[in-house]
């Protein structure tokens, strides 16, 4: 276990959101030492060359963990003049995004205007591409990046509570819509998508 002091790992409560103070100290450790079931344990002993030992017990455990596992691509199918969402006909349905974070987070889409796949002059502008899923209960067009969970956008909270469990989170009512603008010429569209999941830092 090679550490570089006040270069190892961060102590955190692991998937509790608030850490628990009812303990007692054990032996020269803080209050927190070895109390905590969701962290790690340690006991770091130094002897010298007289053989005098000191030695401290303590929890230590990732510090902050986020990860987006999966995210799946939609996909809308129309004409000019209307909307269409990826749920309609030949659509990709709901979208499904899993994701991971031990502390509280917040999730966010962001996108490229869509380009025709054999003439990039012909595009739809991202204002045309909404979204809404998660915490966000309607629509919210791509000009600017759209939060689904946190994020103190349309009145939600800046962070999303973690799941208990500290397991991943899958969110399957991820919708998009697309409005294709009148006289717009046939052909499939593309652009990127990013999702960005940060989690608390505090």
């Amino acid at each position: 276990f090679p550490f570089i002091p006040n270069k190892q790992i961060r102590y955190a409560p692991g998937n509790r959101t608030v850490w628990n103070n009812n303990d007692s100290l054990v032996g020269n450790s803080s209050k927190y030492g070895l109390y905590n079931n969701l962290s790690w344990n340690f006991n770091i002993t130094v002897e010298d060359q007289d053989g005098y030992q000191s030695w401290v017990k303590n929890e230590f455990g990732v510090y902050r963990y986020t990860e987006i596992i999966s995210a799946e691509n939609p996909g809308i199918v129309g004409f000019p003049g209307a909307n269409f969402s990826a749920t309609d006909g030949n659509g990709s349905g709901y979208i499904e995004i899993v994701t991971c974070s031990n502390g509280n987070y917040n999730l966010s889409v962001n996108m490229q205007d869509l380009i025709h796949e054999h003439m990039a002059s012909h595009t739809i502008n991202k204002s045309n591409v909404y979204v809404k899923g998660g915490d966000r209960t309607s629509f919210k067009n791509l000009l600017t990046t759209v939060y689904l969970y946190g994020g103190s956008q349309d009145g939600m909270d800046e962070y999303h509570s973690p799941t208990p469990s500290n397991n991943s989170v899958s969110t399957t009512n991820i919708e998009y819509q697309c409005y294709i603008p009148d006289g717009q010429l046939a052909g499939e569209y593309t652009s990127p998508l990013y999702y960005h999941l940060h989690t608390q830092e505090e």
